[in-house]
């Protein structure tokens, strides 16, 4: 949803990208800085992960079509002088953040304050929705249904704080002070999931009932881990030789790395799964399901073209595109 970040942040250059980029270019430049900037590569380096974040929440938008497309909309807007912060509810300058050790700020101002100057909060939101549809902020908090005491807001995650759980500290403020929340994540969440959080919404008066909080997780994807269900998937880049002899390799986990066995003779996009090594679960973990992609040096060397030269002469009579050829000779 728009929000003040899309009109301060530049996603295309946090990604090194032009507007116009493709998604693959998107895809490429995203995996580029992930692996350049994940907090597993640079321990205790603060400025690495701000800006493994950065990127993250850059791709999460630019890898979106419909998200791509609100968001040059909303940067058009703004260039036009539509997108001023004081314009409209869902600018606030209230995100909700967090992963396993940070602090989440929370600016809840919006919530039950007005969308701008001398404007009620019904005016606000009718200005925003008239602009970028019916929406009520992305990261922001907002309110439910006006009657409704309950709080919505949205928690991004990285990939492996949703995959092992973890406690998310959340600080709340507005006009009366700051309060905070620890926030347990459990082991597993997905994109999109719904956490609810009894009395930890707006209260109506010291005898009136309290709202409960409803806290919507985002996570962001992984430069090395994907996910079905309960399942972590992994391109795992394979040689040649590795492929035809086969042989044993090591592969990276969530806690670790583990040793793995190629059989031979095994083809590009075979899936190899190692039980166990996938998503915890209350029944058992999932496993960690490996798709073979052949891998090859950006040149050969001499010794390397002798040897392929001598590896084609052996296998001469396999024909790779005979079935090719059927569709045509059937056709004479």
């Amino acid at each position: 949803m728009p929000s003040q970040e899309w009109v301060d942040r530049d996603f295309y250059a946090d990604l090194g990208v032009s507007p116009d980029a493709s998604v693959e270019e998107i895809k490429r430049a995203y995996r580029r800085l992930a692996r350049r900037y994940h907090p597993d590569a640079n321990p205790g380096d603060a400025e690495a992960e701000e800006r493994f974040k950065a990127v993250s929440e850059a791709y999460t938008v630019l890898s979106d079509p419909d998200k791509r497309a609100q968001y040059d909309q909303v940067r058009r807007l703004a260039a036009a002088g539509s997108g001023n912060a004081s314009s409209g509810p869902g600018f606030g300058a209230g995100q909700a953040r967090g992963g396993p050790t940070g602090t989440t700020f929370v600016d809840l101002g919006d919530l039950f304050g007005v969308g701008g100057a001398g404007m009620g909060l019904r005016d606000a939101e009718a200005l925003f929705d008239s602009l970028f549809g019916n929406a009520t902020g992305r990261r922001g908090w907002h309110t439910a249904p006006q009657q409704s005491l309950d709080v919505e807001a949205e928690l991004t995650l990285d990939f492996r704080t949703a995959v092992r759980g973890g406690t998310v500290t959340v600080e709340l403020t507005d006009e009366s002070g700051s309060r905070t929340r620890e926030v347990r994540i459990p082991a597993g969440v997905t994109d999109g999931q719904r956490l609810r959080l009894r009395g930890q919404g707006h209260s109506a008066g010291r005898q009136g009932p309290t709202g409960d909080l409803y806290v919507r997780l985002r996570v962001l994807p992984d430069p090395v881990f994907g996910r079905s269900g309960n399942d972590l998937t992994l391109t795992l880049p394979v040689t040649v030789p590795e492929l035809v002899l086969g042989g044993q390799v090591t592969v990276p986990t969530l806690d670790g790395t583990v040793a793995v066995r190629i059989p031979a003779d095994s083809r590009p996009g075979r899936t190899l799964r190692v039980r166990g090594r996938g998503v915890p679960a209350p029944h058992g973990a999932g496993d960690l399901l490996l798709t073979l992609d052949v891998a090859l040096p950006e040149q050969h060397n001499p010794a390397a073209r002798d040897a392929l030269r001598a590896y084609a002469e052996a296998t001469r009579d396999f024909q790779p595109r005979r079935a090719l050829d059927r569709p045509r000779r059937h056709a004479a």
